[in-house]
Order: C-alpha cells, then structure tokens, then sequence
C-alpha cells in the first residue's frame, strides 16, 4: 500500500526502472525469510488478549499485527476544516432551520461557528504533532481497547491509496488487512531529564526549553491507565488473500 515513491526509511528507489511490483516482490522475500526464520510475531485477538504485556515485545522485533486498522489524515482533515466545513455547516443549519417538521421529541441540533473553530483548533495541533504524516493505529483485540500500535508514515506513500478506500482523512481498513513492522520499545534511560551541555550557552539554554517542553508535554498527553499503545515503524501495509480453496 503506497505510492511507490521513494521516502524516509520505508522504501527505496535505486533506479528509475523500478516498479511498484518489484518492491512488492522483493518484500514478499523478505517476509517469507522473517518467517523461515522464526523472526515474524504474529500479533492477534489471541495475542492480544492473553500475552501482551510490558515486557511481551523486544525493541526493534518484527510483528505482523492483524485487526481494526485506522489511518488518519490529519492534514488533508485541517483543509477540510478549513475551506469546507464552514460552508456545510451554514447548510445543515438552514436545513435545521427549514419548515420541515422535526421528528417527536427530538431536537434540533445546530453546528455553530464556535464548535467549527474548535475543532480547527484541535486537529491543526494533531497535524502539528504528527509533522504532516499520516497516523496509523492497530488494534489486535476490540475488547482490550488499550493494547494497540501507532505509528506515522509519509503522506506520498499512503495519500493516493487511501483516497481509494474511502474519505481520505479516516478510514478504517477491514480484518482482512494487516500491518508489518518493527516494535519500537525504547524504555526510559538512567536520567530522562538531564542535561548534555555543549558549551554553546545558546544551544545550551535551548536544550534546557526542549527538556522542559518535553516533561510539560509528557505529563498532559501520558495515555490513561490501562490505555498503552506502542509505537512501532511499518513496514507494510497490505490486504491478506487467503490461498483460494479446490
């Protein structure tokens, strides 16, 4: 699933000459040699129902995570917002506002500029937060809400693919998608907070504003308990054909 263009770590052009189906080959052989080798963890409801855990994963294991995919667009979201929404909302509004009879006992809500606003606001900071990428969430089990994976992927390598699936911003990919990639398991180091000096005082004070900002954010945006999503680097995003059957 992608554009076959070259971006970031996850794929790579040598030449011109090659095709989206030469890299699609080539990972084919690489996933079958993962699982010759005993190197591929299958992560399922089963999985994730009864082994996941906080030491369950290794950092940089490959995992082949199968379950509710949903890719999100936030930046394709924020234009939507922004040039779109408003001129819905003004509609849906009169429609609100029309002659047409509301059914009994219920009510008749109302988009208002206000709420259009804020949620401007929100998704521009969630753009913001994932640099223009694509985010990506898997979840194994829908009774374990908490257990899933995220990750982010350029937009060249999933924009085109997903305007085919649905609305580009939100879709959520069927069960018979999965996801494979690396577990990114970094843990904490000795001393999270200190300080390595250079002794460039102005470099130096910026380090001390980033090791601030990123206790400051850490605390807000920390998941709920039992809520502990992993990250985790893709490698592939694909549809699962199962051999045909006779």
């Amino acid at each position: 699933m992608g554009t076959g263009r070259a971006s970031a770590e996850y794929l790579y052009t040598r030449r011109e000459s090659e095709t989206r189906s030469l890299h699609h080959y080539v990972y084919s052989l690489f996933e079958s040699h993962l699982c010759e080798t005993q190197q591929l963890k299958d992560v399922d409801v089963a999985f994730a129902e009864e082994q996941w855990s906080a030491n369950a994963f290794q950092d940089g294991e490959f995992v082949r995570v199968s379950g509710r995919i949903r890719v999100l667009d936030y930046t394709l979201l924020a234009g939507y917002l922004r040039h779109e929404m408003p001129g819905i909302a003004a509609g849906l509004n009169g429609l609100v506002e029309s002659q047409v009879p509301a059914p009994p006992g219920a009510g008749r809500a109302r988009l208002t500029e206000q709420t259009v606003r804020k949620w401007q606001a929100e998704v521009s900071h969630a753009e913001r937060l994932c640099g223009g990428a694509i985010r990506v969430k898997v979840q194994p089990s829908p009774t374990h809400r908490g257990r899933f994976f995220i990750s982010r992927i350029p937009r060249e390598q999933l924009a085109e693919a997903l305007g085919a699936l649905g609305p580009g911003w939100c879709v959520d990919l069927p069960s018979t998608w999965v996801v494979v990639g690396q577990a990114n398991v970094l843990g904490e180091p000795p001393e999270p907070h200190a300080r390595l000096p250079i002794g460039d005082p102005v470099e130096d004070q910026a380090e001390r504003i980033a090791l601030a900002a990123q206790s400051l954010y850490s605390a807000i945006n920390s998941p709920d308990p039992p809520s502990c999503p992993l990250p985790m680097t893709i490698i592939a995003i694909y549809r699962y054909c199962p051999e045909p059957r006779g």
